[in-house]
């Protein structure tokens, strides 16, 4: 199996994605919804979901967050916020997309209010299910990623317990070639492209 570094795979994944329309945003947005919905109704319970704003013709995001909020009642939906120092990044739950506020490099970002922080350490205490919707710029087979290069999505991974899904389009998952890894990169245990589920390899 051929192995591709990762400058390589990001610069031509930018390039592709700079191709999508706000429409085929929206439509990836759909469907993968519809997969999470999916996935996420084999199982019972209260359930956390860590997601994020899209940026940069990404799928859309909003559309995600307003399905899975309508399809399930015993939910909870956190979003990300970069610290001031801008190495870490903190989950705050959100009510809604108009929550959201610009934030680390024009990334809306929730306002970090104490009492909606998510504390890793205790998520597994207080909720039957945590989804954590990663996003990337490529997928390999068993997982990897190819991410933007800040590496906040490694650190706090690996502080947490849940399901990692990274969502992408499909020309996004790269099923015959192994992205590049080192001791701190952590793998997704589904990916969901607009168009299907996949189970890490």
């Amino acid at each position: 199996m051929n192995v591709v570094c990762k400058p390589e795979l990001r610069k031509n994944m930018l390039s592709k994605r700079k191709l999508i329309t706000s429409y085929e945003a929206l439509a990836a947005g759909k469907n993968i919804a519809d997969f999470l919905v999916e996935l996420m109704s084999e199982k019972k319970g209260k359930s956390l979901v860590l997601s994020f704003a899209s940026y940069k013709n990404e799928p859309d995001t909003d559309v995600i967050f307003d399905i899975i909020h309508n399809c399930f009642e015993n939910i909870c939906i956190a979003y990300p916020r970069v610290s001031d120092d801008g190495v870490n990044m903190e989950y705050y739950i959100i009510h809604s997309v108009n929550d959201l506020i610009s934030g680390y490099k024009g990334i809306r970002e929730p306002k970090p209010l104490s009492e909606n922080h998510i504390a890793p350490d205790s998520v597994l205490a207080e909720y039957d299910n945590v989804y954590v919707i990663v996003p990337g710029l490529a997928f390999d087979k068993r997982g990897y990623r190819v991410g933007y290069g800040g590496g906040f999505y490694d650190r706090y991974l690996k502080r947490l317990k849940g399901i990692f899904i990274g969502i992408c389009y499909d020309f996004q998952y790269i099923h015959d070639i192994n992205i590049e890894t080192d001791i701190y990169d952590v793998c997704c245990d589904y990916i969901i492209t607009d168009r299907r589920i996949i189970r890490r390899a």
